[in-house]
């Protein structure tokens, strides 16, 4: 047994590039207190206001859209960049994704805000449900790794037309990593596949994190199934059970956490700056100013299907 390790922390691109930035993404869902508010509207009452004055349901300024928007603005003011989804599966929760290059954000910048405006609100108001944080990664294949690593995630996640996403962690089983690296690339590229399908059609999109040695309840992977309408995104998710990478060498999936976008603070793009056309710019590269993610790109696992049957090992 050889007595070095061949130590690497750079992630790789298409032809030896290398890249030492990557994006820490964090997906939290939060719930509002059951209840909370009700003695609020029981002093109103006991007040002299009549029922017919309070009609009932009474939306609660204490509830969770209510709360939604004023974590919202609470964020901007503080020039936190997020987005926010409405819980579809529990009126009570809603989900609230930032981002940074620099991890050390989310301690001095994102928690601080964050912590202030839990505090502002009534005790028992507002609760972290779950939290998943993880970051970006390269596969060895991506031709330009500021825009995967840096710049896709953001565009996924806060395109116009990309208001349904799917969050959910995942663990793979320990005798995958113990295959051999022909048969890894074999599993992957079939996994493969079919994300690039749904991609290059428009209908689901990805943002895949690895959460090694990050998470609390050891997950390996924090995956965003995102689009602009609902039933691909589970669609997708169903066909990929079907594959030996799923049925065979998932440990587990889930908790699935699904979210429709309400609002977002998006203040700019990490990486390097792309420069803005110019009428007359001869030297203007257009192409690479439009580039949005391109599914051919984004597909759940586009790069890997063009790069596991070179060797590579392809994505999670």
């Amino acid at each position: 047994m050889s007595r070095q390790h061949d130590v690497r922390i750079e992630e790789r691109g298409r032809g030896g590039v290398t890249m030492n930035e990557r994006l820490y993404m964090n997906m939290s869902w939060m719930e509002v207190g059951v209840g909370v508010g009700q003695s609020e509207l029981d002093a109103e009452r006991a007040g002299g206001s009549s029922s017919s004055a309070l009609p009932f349901p009474t939306e609660s300024p204490f509830g969770a859209a209510a709360l939604e928007d004023k974590l919202a603005q609470f964020l901007k003011e503080k020039n936190v960049e997020f987005v926010i989804y409405d819980d579809t599966q529990h009126p009570s929760r809603f989900g609230l994704l930032t981002w940074s290059v620099d991890p050390s954000d989310f301690v001095t910048k994102k928690r601080p805000a964050l912590d202030a405006f839990m505090a502002a609100q009534p005790k028992g108001t507002l609760k972290i449900v779950t939290t998943m944080f993880g970051k970006t990664y390269s596969n060895g294949h991506e031709p330009d790794l500021d825009f995967t690593l840096l710049k896709k995630p953001v565009k996924v996640a806060s395109a116009e037309e990309n208001c349904w996403a799917v969050w959910y962690p995942l663990k793979r089983k320990g005798k995958f990593y113990s295959l051999d690296p022909s048969k890894m690339c074999e599993l992957l590229l079939e996994h493969a596949l079919i994300g690039r399908c749904y991609g290059e059609k428009n209908l689901a999109h990805d943002v895949r994190l690895n959460c090694y040695g990050l998470d609390t309840e050891d997950n390996e992977f924090v995956v965003g199934i995102i689009g602009k309408e609902l039933h691909p995104l589970s669609k997708v998710i169903q066909d990929m059970r079907k594959t030996d990478h799923t049925s065979e060498y998932m440990d587990r999936l889930g908790p699935f956490y699904v979210g429709y976008r309400r609002s977002q603070n998006v203040l700019g793009l990490p990486g390097k700056a792309v420069k803005v056309a110019e009428e007359g710019d001869q030297a203007y590269n257009a192409t690479e100013a439009a580039k949005v993610y391109d599914p051919a790109n984004s597909a759940g696992e586009g790069e890997s299907a063009k790069g596991a049957g070179k060797g590579g090992k392809g994505k999670a």
